[in-house]
């Protein structure tokens, strides 16, 4: 782990150093509508010099990153100078927030390119772990490993029916059942919901109070419980790293905005928080909607990680082909 963040570190100062040589104003990381920089469109990639005027279509979006690191967000209709702009992100900025902003941007552009091949994630699993997500094969697979740490305190439960082991389709499945107890057994949430997925709030009362969870998913078929997953638990992470990651990941970028969720899930995910890494992005697309580059990155994320249907599936069988 230590190697890695060393050589993290290094991608981080090499990326912030490119970007900030460059003879440009603005990259553009993110991009929905027909917007223009004098009178060019504008893509993800695209560089805008720092004489130009930008324009934004109605309902469009802008995700841009400056030259010095900073990160600027444009989502009302109009027309903007961009030396305007560029009194808003101020002087340079050259803490972790533009080394994560530069990294973003290269993933941005990497994924534009050629998004993330099968090469790319066998190496990156080797990293991360990630192949402990598809060990074992169950007619309902979670996306997370036995145990997942949490330092905020919203996470999606996620699942699938893996019909190869079930030997039925999803649609013959009427209801899922999801049954989350404390750790001395007594059952916090026994809930049947018709989609794959099941948001968890820590804070909420039927939590009550508890830090540590275990739970397991139904599928439910005419009234019986039919198939089961494994058992699972999340965890909240201690309190001296809550306060530690928490406040990190503030000072890295503005949770108000789709971008800084972008670059909080880049933070996340580098620190080995998964499920904090997937609520970004999906906070990130639910402010952005509609914004292709980052919900490619979302993809990227979940299948380099082991944490997609067609991701976990295509490992089990890869792996299983070699015994």
């Amino acid at each position: 782990m230590q190697t890695k963040q060393i050589l993290l570190s290094v991608l981080f100062l090499f990326l912030a150093a490119t970007v900030s040589a460059q003879d440009y104003a603005f990259r553009v990381l993110a991009s929905k509508g027909s917007n223009s920089a004098s009178e060019a469109a504008l893509r993800t990639g695209s560089k805008i010099a720092a004489d130009a005027t930008i324009e934004v279509a109605e309902g469009g979006y802008l995700g841009l990153v400056h030259a010095n690191g900073k990160t600027l967000e444009i989502k009302e209709k109009g027309t903007y100078k961009v030396a305007d702009l560029q009194k808003k992100v101020g002087v340079e900025d050259k803490g972790l927030s533009s080394r994560y902003a530069a990294y973003v941007s290269s993933e941005v552009i990497k994924s534009d390119n050629e998004g993330v091949s099968a090469e790319n994630r066998h190496k990156h699993m080797g990293k991360t772990g990630a192949v402990v997500r598809a060990t074992g094969e169950n007619a309902i697979m979670g996306v997370y490993e036995k145990t997942e740490t949490l330092v905020g305190e919203k996470v999606t439960i996620n699942w699938f029916l893996y019909e190869d082991i079930a030997k039925v389709e999803e649609t013959e499945v009427d209801n899922y059942r999801v049954v989350i107890n404390d750790l001395f057994g007594n059952v916090l949430v026994n809930k049947e919901v018709k989609s794959t997925n099941y948001k968890l709030d820590f804070a909420s009362p039927e939590m009550k109070g508890n830090t540590a969870v275990v739970y397991r998913v139904y599928a439910v078929k005419e009234g019986k419980e039919v198939f089961a997953s494994d058992e699972k638990s999340i965890k909240r992470a201690s309190r001296r790293d809550i306060e530690k990651y928490s406040n990190e990941a503030s000072e890295l970028a503005d949770a108000n905005t789709a971008l800084g969720q972008i670059i909080r899930a880049q933070y996340f995910e580098e620190k080995g928080f998964y499920a904090d890494a997937m609520q970004a992005y999906e906070t990130a697309i639910d402010m952005a909607p509609g914004v292709e580059a980052y919900e490619e990155l979302y993809n990227n994320f979940l299948t380099r990680n082991l944490m997609s249907k067609d991701a976990i599936i295509e490992e089990i069988q890869r792996t299983s082909s070699k015994d």
